[in-house]
């Protein structure tokens, strides 16, 4: 059998100190570059722009196929809930039944047919990348109701009832505009 003698030396530090301590050596120049890479990282500092609601502006067009009709009334409903409501308490479109809206929600169509809102916010979600901020509008949903002579009423429901958004940036004006028939 083998003998396997461990001699210290008084003036050697010990084997397994030396090996760590040799270990340790690689890692002093990635420590020191991850250090020096955080300072300078930290004095580039980029700030995010605020966030800033969208609004849209919208013109509705409203005729009766070729003639625009005066007197329309234009209701926008923010969530498809209130919109799905009034339509089942109002199928006809009747003037005496209102919905419950918000009066910045209801314009009447002038003599050439046009209702206007402008500067409404566009609600949604918002998020940060980069420095800017991004949005992603909720759609808005409208009728249109209109009446002529005698109790003839007629509605946009027909047609088109939402208006949808791409994802825009923070701030963002945006014009649309819809042409509604009513039958």
């Amino acid at each position: 059998m083998r003998e396997v003698k461990y001699v210290r030396c008084a003036d050697r530090p010990p084997a397994f100190l030396t090996k760590n301590v040799m270990m340790m050596k690689p890692l002093r120049f990635p420590l020191a570059l991850i250090m020096g890479l955080v300072l300078i990282l930290s004095a580039c500092e980029e700030t995010i722009s605020p966030n800033i609601t969208p609004v849209v502006n919208l013109t509705f067009t409203v005729t009766d196929g070729a003639d625009p009709i005066e007197g329309a009334v234009v209701y926008l409903f923010p969530f498809e809930g209130t919109y799905t409501t009034y339509l089942s308490e109002n199928p006809d479109g009747n003037p005496s039944i209102t919905p419950s809206v918000s009066a910045d929600n209801v314009a009447v169509t002038d003599a050439n047919g046009v209702a206007t809102f402008d500067q409404r916010p566009l609600d949604g979600n918002s998020y940060a990348s980069g420095t800017t901020w991004f949005h992603r509008p909720n759609p808005i949903y409208y009728r249109v109701e209109a009446s002529k002579p005698g109790p003839v009423y007629l509605t946009s429901d027909n047609g088109g009832s939402r208006i949808s958004f791409d994802e825009i940036e923070s701030g963002s004006i945006v014009f649309e505009e819809v042409d509604v028939v009513v039958e």
